[in-house]
């Protein structure tokens, strides 16, 4: 198992710098639940996380991290080279796991250096999916039959919306309606792809330094 220290190393960063990490307030979420763990004084490092009752192994115990960002447990949980825990993925985000019985007051830890691992390979599969999908945007667009339904459809509700006279409200309504649908359609495809450039361009940038 790793120290904490060679976690440090890396890395690349430094003991402050975990510290700016972890009181970042832009990188936080509460709970989206209630789960048995609590924040307290812990005799390892400054707070750490503590069960609030007794834990199987391999028993799911509360996210680490919701929506990219972490949650009080992916905030506090101090690093152990023998940790009791482990960080799952699911669809939801990162889950700490019992990695052995855990009794209601035990220190929650888990090995930093395994975690932001895991986390790595799973922005690196997010980022291969963003350019799959930009790589299939570009194509989409740059398709004779999709450009002349794109443009059919366009055609149809602007000349629907001034054909309408101006007290047919819910006419023109569904006429703009359906414009902007089509037109948000096209906008997303091209984030799709500008995304996808922006991805490639960061590793080019990282495989140069």
């Amino acid at each position: 198992m790793a120290s904490y220290e060679e976690f440090l190393r890396s890395v690349g960063i430094t003991d402050s710098q975990v510290w700016e990490i972890s009181n970042n307030s832009k990188d936080r979420v509460p709970f989206n639940g209630n789960y048995p763990v609590k924040v307290c004084p812990s005799d390892i490092h400054g707070v750490g996380l503590f069960a609030t009752r007794d834990m199987d192994n391999g028993e799911r115990i509360c996210p680490a991290r919701l929506y990219d960002k972490r949650t009080p447990a992916g905030r506090f949980i101090n690093h152990s080279n023998e940790p009791n825990t482990y960080m799952e993925a699911t669809k939801q985000g990162f889950y700490l796991v019992a990695r052995e019985k855990i009794r209601s007051g035990d220190e929650l830890t888990s090995d930093y250096l395994n975690n932001n691992m895991l986390l790595r390979r799973a922005a690196m599969d997010k980022e291969e999916a963003l350019i799959e999908l930009g790589t299939d945007a570009e194509i989409l667009l740059g398709t004779d039959a999709f450009t002349r339904t794109i443009n059919s459809l366009v055609d149809v509700s602007v000349q629907a919306f001034l054909s309408s006279a101006p007290d047919q409200n819910v006419k023109r309504e569904e006429a703009y309606n359906h414009y902007r649908a089509l037109t948000d359609v096209v906008s997303t495809l091209r984030q799709q792809v500008e995304v996808r450039d922006q991805i490639n361009l960061k590793v080019t940038n990282e495989e140069e330094e």
